[in-house]
């Protein structure tokens, strides 16, 4: 009762106080100005204040290229930041785009909607947008994770080029996006990754700055970092000290009120930003990484997200001298084993749940799913750069040691025999499914070198809400459905969007290793709700060539229908032949035998690696119509076909 008391007060006094803001803006800013004025006066300016926190946060002399980048990588992060240079950008999906000599921070150019720069934030709403418009194309923009790809540019090529680029669009930036007014004020997370990639690139161009005598240009950078960690502030996605539901949008938030305290940390305001970020990261990785290691908000790529923000945030105050706990640490490990877990033979992390692309810093080069470069050991093309943006010096997280890939509290489950690895899906769906997908017993499959059976991605959020509830149904994944219901409900339009409900209630009944083969047991009611005491079973016995799949059902009625959808990586060619399926990829190939009961047909799909991204795919799906009663059982048998890569 005294929480949703406190919870009450709480919505009451920040609703209050929103209102005053939307009318007081002009006055608020001048105050914000006046406090501004007081905390540099201790200070040696704007542009001491920058320097010190570059000095602090390990900038110098830049280390040779060689050290970070192969040649053919820093060759990428040049044409990156070229582009850049130039103003084209390839944002969610958009394609290269060439935004023009004024770059309009406010326009999806993706759809081409725009939004009004002089209106309030606060009078903004998200979802009342032209259908096909998605907000997040220009707070993606805005976030500038690119100017981090002008200083790594600048430290390979010595060209300052990259340097007056970046002044020149941090001057546009503040000139054309007032604080408080415009799409870029609307949600703090963005606000406060925009101040972490704007301090990170004054800590990459610190030996640029410090030749530089830009006094204008300091003090307008810092009055708009000053007015950053207020709004921030102002604005914390959450419902106070008690609330239940902050998630990576909080984490981002106090990712940018540490950076802007430790930039203004000779203040008494710089000190209550970095006490209160250290207070709640020490406090969300207790709350926000389950004890198996993995991320509550069950996907893995806003497990990468929410790994980068504790991963950054350790390096900021290792390097400040004022380190976390030891149990902050043993989290970062732990979610490193699940990181090393998740990720396939072929170096590609398993896509469970959505994936938004979201990143904290980034060089911009490398395969989007290539999430190594977040632990200790080799990582692919881009990976060591995308390290050193994250960890300077300082070594990555090494994985815990556990005897085997099994993650139950979050309900992951992985296993590898000979070329042959799987990925399981089967747990709880928590944080009330904002990025969850129905896709509970569903798998995926590697073999060797070769992605085959995928899980199909997220496509977008808001633009197209029937193309969102698509890629999260259940019939998008590798699972069987019943009667076209869907396993795990949501609710239909934007509504719904970030909502599942859990149905299934899975459990997994055994989990079992020895010599030759590992197996897997796991049940589901989803759909017991239509049917009391409906029950899908599957079972999987995974060997060194071959993957066995037997799904059983109780209490099924005649004219009931079965299906099931397995969906292919991009590149993956289907071919029927003699009653099997084979599929094709590179140096692999596997042969699928089916029930003969069951009617099988490939058809054409799409996959989504990343936010907004579609490729090409093939779709292989089974069905049956039942005559009578019962509890029938189905079997799928994958085999590595002889003679290929790492095959017996």
């Amino acid at each position: 009762m005294f929480d949703q008391a406190a919870r009450f007060l709480f919505r009451a006094k920040r609703k209050l106080d929103r209102e005053w803001r939307k009318c007081g803006a002009g006055v608020l800013l001048s105050w914000d100005r006046r406090c501004l004025a007081a905390a540099l006066g201790e200070t040696g300016g704007p542009r001491s204040l920058l320097l010190e926190y570059g000095k602090v946060q390990g900038g110098g002399e830049p280390p040779p290229a060689s050290t970070w980048a192969t040649a053919e990588e820093a060759e990428a992060i040049l044409r990156q930041a070229n582009q850049a240079c130039a103003h084209t950008f390839d944002l969610l999906g958009s394609g290269p785009v060439n935004l023009g000599p004024d770059i309009d921070w406010h326009k999806d150019f993706k759809s081409g909607h725009q939004w009004p720069r002089s209106v309030h934030h606060l009078r903004l709403q998200w979802d009342d947008v032209p259908a096909g418009a998605d907000i997040k194309i220009p707070w993606e923009l805005s976030r500038c994770l690119h100017f981090s790809t002008f200083a790594l540019a600048d430290w390979i090529s010595g060209d300052d080029r990259n340097y007056r680029e970046f002044k020149a669009q941090v001057r546009q930036w503040i000139a054309t996006n007032p604080c408080g007014f415009g799409v870029n004020w609307m949600c703090a997370m963005d606000v406060a990754l925009r101040a972490v990639n704007w301090l990170n690139a004054v800590v990459l161009f610190r030996h640029r700055i410090e030749q530089d005598q830009d006094a204008d240009l300091f003090g307008v950078m810092t009055e708009s970092l000053w007015f950053h960690g207020r709004h921030i502030a102002r604005n914390l996605e959450w419902q106070g000290p008690r609330s239940t539901s902050l998630g990576n949008h909080f984490l981002a938030d106090i990712c940018g009120l540490l950076a802007v305290g430790s930039l203004f940390a000779g203040s008494r305001e710089g000190q209550r930003h970095i006490a209160f970020a250290r207070r709640w990261f020490e406090t969300e990785i207790r709350r926000q990484v389950l004890d198996d290691g993995a991320n509550f908000e069950t996907s893995t790529s806003y497990h990468r997200l929410a790994f980068e923000m504790f991963l950054w945030a350790d390096s900021h105050t290792e390097r400040m001298g004022t380190p976390f706990s030891q149990g902050y640490r043993d989290a970062l490990q732990r979610m490193a084993s699940f990181v090393k877990a998740y990720t396939s033979p072929t170096g590609i992390a398993a896509q469970f749940g959505d994936n938004d692309s979201g990143r904290v810093l980034s060089t911009g080069i490398g395969p989007s799913g290539d999430h190594r470069y977040l632990i200790d050991g080799p990582c692919g093309f881009g990976g060591r750069a995308n390290r050193l943006l994250l960890r300077g010096r300082l070594p990555a997280p090494a994985p815990a040691v556990f005897d085997d890939s099994t993650f139950p509290t979050s309900g992951y489950w992985f296993a590898q025999r000979g070329a042959m690895w799987m990925g399981i899906r089967a747990g709880a769906v928590s944080h009330g499914g904002a990025h969850a997908h129905a896709d509970q017993l569903s798998f995926v499959l590697a073999v060797g070198d070769q992605d085959f059976i995928v899980d199909p991605g997220t496509g977008v959020y808001s633009p197209d809400v029937e193309k969102r509830n698509r890629y999260r149904s259940t019939a998008a994944h590798n699972a069987c459905r019943i009667n076209g219901w869907e396993a795990n409900t949501f609710s239909a339009g934007k509504a719904g969007l970030f909502r599942m409900h859990d149905d299934t209630r899975t459990e997994v009944m055994e989990w079992c290793r020895d010599k030759a083969v590992t197996r897997f047991r796991g049940r589901h009611r989803g759909y017991a709700r239509h049917r009391d005491g409906l029950v899908c079973e599957r079972i999987l016995i995974l060997g060194p060539e071959r993957l066995e799949v037997r799904d059983r059902f109780e209490h099924l009625e005649p004219g009931d229908r079965i299906e099931w959808s397995f969906q292919f990586a991009p590149r993956v060619t289907l071919s029927r032949a003699e009653g099997a399926i084979t599929a094709r990829a590179g140096s692999q190939g596997i042969r699928i035998l089916t029930d003969p009961r069951l009617e099988a047909e490939v058809a054409d799909s799409c996959h989504s690696p990343e936010y907004g991204v579609e490729l090409a795919a093939l779709r292989f799906d089974l069905r049956v119509v039942l005559a009578e009663a019962g509890n029938p059982e189905y079997a799928l048998i994958i085999e590595q076909l002889p003679g290929t890569a790492g095959s017996a």
